[in-house]
């Protein structure tokens, strides 16, 4: 996912650069960048209380925000790579 890797600082300098010209400009994607983030402070946050963060952590909090998008679902959930 790219706004894993963008908050992985996973990419490169030339995808970073188009990945902001892209929050510049698309408002969902904004959205998901931010829904990202509020998760990480949240598990950052409740560290102790969680085993592990994970895909399936991710999944249930998403849900529970009610902003899981359908392609993000079957990611979240193991269904795809």
């Amino acid at each position: 996912m790219m706004v894993e890797r963008y908050l992985s600082r996973r990419m490169s300098g030339a995808e970073e650069v188009e990945f902001r010209r892209r929050l510049g400009t698309d408002p969902e994607l904004r959205a998901i960048l931010e829904t990202e983030q509020t998760i990480q402070r949240t598990l950052y946050r409740d560290r102790d209380a969680l085993p592990a963060v994970s895909a399936e952590s991710r999944y249930n909090v998403l849900t529970m925000l009610g902003r899981l998008a359908p392609a993000e679902s079957s990611v979240a959930s193991g269904a795809a790579g």
